[in-house]
């Protein structure tokens, strides 16, 4: 057996051997954006991965120091202390604290030694799971009664539940989440921590294509898309994508697409080019809304939020889908 290091190409079968959302690869992703380290180890045996572990590593300020931190992981076995020692050393980690997705405190010793409980757990010790594929007449049997009593009180006031997932419900999302913080008065991750992780984790998979915006290559900026000249030799608004992406999408240079994310969608005319790497579109920018299909353009499909200070424009990706529209 040997441990590999986890790469893009592996993100699905280490995916399949990671019990909880924290020890995800695009959790990994996420964290990555807050400026922390993240290791990725799968486990390697007889050609096939059989476990793996996401590690983040925190600087010590005005030190050389360095603490590993490992949550919601599977159960540690030897090989894995093995290995978080390993990179424990390399990193000049104080300790690893590892706060196992485990319901028992079973531990494998590693030289001779088990890992010593930590003070102050991050997270709780349990992570429930409700499985909702069943119905709601046997989900709410198998409930305490003084749940199925709030539930009833809730319908009675008229409360629902729904799954929303826009920029606007993120906004009200962040608001209320202030608003719960300063009335409680506990404290929470900021604004901007929960932007990066709506932006990152919010359409991997729904949203698979990266998007840029560069501008068009015939205007300096938004000033210039007045002057006729210009926008007769750069034609009409369009989005670059590469053949295998088109392809997969059955979508033909000329065609008109909708290009679409949990943000919005704008439309514009398609154009297959290896200008465009594969996983990426470019939207061609600076175009005015009122230039552009259904008056709408790029910017319906990035992000509007502001920074939690100085109110200026948040670092951001832009995932996007890209499908033919109909009338094409």
């Amino acid at each position: 057996m040997e441990w590999i290091e986890i790469k893009e190409d592996k993100r699905s079968e280490y995916n399949d051997v990671v019990a909880h959302p924290l020890q995800s690869y695009e959790w990994g992703l996420f964290r990555e954006t807050t400026g922390v380290e993240v290791i990725r180890r799968g486990l390697i045996e007889k050609g096939k991965m059989v476990d793996g572990f996401t590690l983040t590593i925190h600087k010590v300020p005005k030190t050389k120091f360095t603490i590993g931190y490992l949550p919601k992981g599977n159960a540690p076995t030897k090989d894995t202390l093995r290995e978080l020692e390993k990179i424990g050393k390399e990193e000049n980690c104080i300790f690893i604290q590892l706060e196992p997705n485990v319901t028992n405190d079973k531990w494998s010793m590693v030289n001779g030694k088990f890992p010593r409980p930590s003070f102050h757990p991050l997270f709780t010790k349990y992570t429930f799971t409700l499985d909702i594929s069943k119905s709601e007449e046997e989900l709410l049997k198998n409930f305490h009664s003084k749940t199925r009593y709030n539930i009833r009180v809730a319908q009675k006031h008229e409360v629902t539940v729904s799954e929303k997932n826009s920029e606007k419900d993120f906004k009200e999302y962040l608001r209320l989440t202030n608003e719960t913080t300063n009335r409680q008065k506990f404290y929470a991750h900021t604004p901007s921590y929960h932007t990066k992780m709506w932006e990152v984790l919010g359409s991997s998979k729904q949203y698979p294509l990266a998007m840029i915006s560069p501008p068009a290559r015939n205007f300096l900026n938004s000033s210039f898309v007045n002057v006729k000249s210009l926008r007769d030799i750069e034609g009409e608004p369009i989005v670059e994508i590469h053949e295998s992406d088109a392809i997969a999408r059955g979508i033909q240079s000329g065609d008109v697409v909708d290009v679409f994310n949990a943000r919005g969608h704008y439309q514009s005319k398609a154009v297959i080019s290896n200008r465009a790497r594969p996983g990426v579109v470019n939207g061609l920018g600076v175009w005015w809304r009122k230039l552009g299909l259904n008056h709408t353009n790029v910017n319906e499909v990035t992000s509007q939020l502001l920074t939690d200070i100085g109110q200026g424009p948040v670092f951001y990706d832009c995932l996007v889908e890209v499908k033919r529209c109909a009338a094409s």
